[in-house]
């Protein structure tokens, strides 16, 4: 679970700007 995970957070990540996530 955990890697698939990091593997949509990354993917969020790259959609999304850094800011908007820490927001």
């Amino acid at each position: 679970l955990f890697l698939v995970r990091g593997k949509l957070y990354e993917l969020l990540v790259n959609c999304i700007p850094p800011e908007v996530i820490l927001k």
